[in-house]
């Protein structure tokens, strides 16, 4: 026991044994707080009473939850898939490896529809110019008399600029005149073995690409496969401007089949993407649904005798909808190609053009009509004619 002396008291201080003091503890902040401290962060009142605020995660990082976006790729294919009836449209996708991609993405489109159930039969790297390769005069030869065949889809050709050997050992460059000859029989002769049996035909039109010559040369491959079908029965599906932008160049993204903006195209500016393959999927899934809805599908006629494209520089110039399936005309155009006419048509006037042409060429709308929607006349009814646009005023 001790004393201190404080002026007229004196406290006195009793020790305890040391075996009897209570241990001292210090108090464990929360992980929160603890973390807060050790980054030098003031700890306040709040932070004590509610602990510190989390940290927000980036809004990059957020993400819905899967179960309320319905992807429909190749991986949801077994998750989606019904049995098919035993008496189901059975759809054969033939090609390259663009075929490969469209007949993924048709496998997932029709995987709930029990009457249609596609099979894919694509050679990537193959085409019709080098045989030697990968013959596919044989190989569907093969497939037409092994496997039951009802409907037949084609998308091949963009392993095809390239020079070609001809029957007597020579090499002819590509689209020079005994090229395109020949690479019209090997089409023709894809196409008469499905008008053997009676197989309907829709041949898929390859899509603009990146690099400057190879889009030439897949327009020009687009006008032969468009002439030759459309001569022996078949359907025409043109992807050209699909895929392309506003002004009709490449573009690597674009609306999906959801009109949302995704990237449709491979890196070298050629193949498609998952997403891409499913756009492909459902311009050709629109046709074939129309058709089936409207009694079945015919299959082609035979072949004739008929005169071979000539060149082309462009994507055919016809709009197809995106909600709606159509099918192009038998005198559709391709865009730099020559004007198509039947025999005995003169030329286009350029000084007094027909009024189609100066809509969708020029620009320049009709003169509106009595009556007509586009008759902003007063009074309504009126024979008054519109207004002429001002001339150029000279000196």
């Amino acid at each position: 026991m001790a004393g201190v002396e404080t002026g007229e008291w004196t406290l006195t201080a009793f020790a305890q044994p040391a075996f009897a003091q209570p241990p001292v503890t210090k108090p464990v902040p929360a992980p929160d707080l603890l973390r807060k401290a050790q980054s030098g962060g003031p700890l306040n009142f709040f932070d004590f009473l509610f602990g510190p605020p989390r940290e927000r995660r980036p809004r990059t990082n957020l993400r819905r939850p899967e179960s309320r976006i319905p992807r429909r790729d190749s991986s949801t294919i077994e998750r989606l898939a019904v049995s098919k009836d035993p008496n189901a449209q059975r759809v054969y996708v033939f090609g390259d490896a663009f075929a490969a991609g469209l007949a993924t993405g048709l496998t997932v489109t029709f995987a709930e529809t029990p009457t249609i159930e596609v099979f894919g039969r694509s050679k990537p790297n193959s085409g019709l110019v080098r045989d030697d390769y990968y013959d596919w005069s044989a190989a569907l030869a093969e497939v037409l008399a092994s496997e039951k065949v009802d409907v037949a889809v084609v998308m091949i050709g963009s392993n095809d600029r390239q020079a070609m050997r001809m029957e007597d050992g020579s090499s002819e460059p590509a689209r020079s005149e005994k090229w395109e000859q020949a690479y019209i029989s090997r089409v023709d002769a894809l196409l008469r073995q499905f008008s053997d049996k009676g197989v309907p035909v829709y041949w898929v039109g390859l899509p603009i690409v990146r690099p400057q010559g190879y889009v030439q040369d897949m327009a020009y491959l687009n006008e032969v496969f468009l002439a030759r079908v459309q001569r022996a029965g078949g359907q025409f599906i043109d992807t050209w401007e699909r895929f392309a932008d506003e002004e009709g160049r490449y573009s690597a993204v674009g609306p999906d089949v959801n009109g949302k903006i995704r990237t449709l195209r491979a890196d070298n500016g050629i193949h498609m993407t998952g997403t891409g393959n499913m756009k492909l999927a459902f311009f050709v899934e629109q046709v074939l649904s129309a058709d089936l809805q409207a009694g079945g599908l015919a299959g082609l006629t035979n072949l004739g005798p008929g005169a071979g494209p000539g060149g082309l520089r462009g994507p055919v110039e016809v709009e197809l909808s995106l909600t709606g399936p159509q099918t192009l005309p038998e005198n559709a155009a391709l865009a730099g190609a020559a004007p198509r006419r039947e025999e005995g048509e003169r030329e286009i006037d350029v000084e007094n053009p027909r009024a189609d042409y100066k809509l969708l060429i020029v620009g320049e709308s009709p003169q509106p009509q009595t009556g007509r929607a586009d008759d902003f006349s007063w009074p309504r009814g009126s024979s008054k004619e519109r207004p002429s646009e001002p001339e150029e005023q000279t000196p």
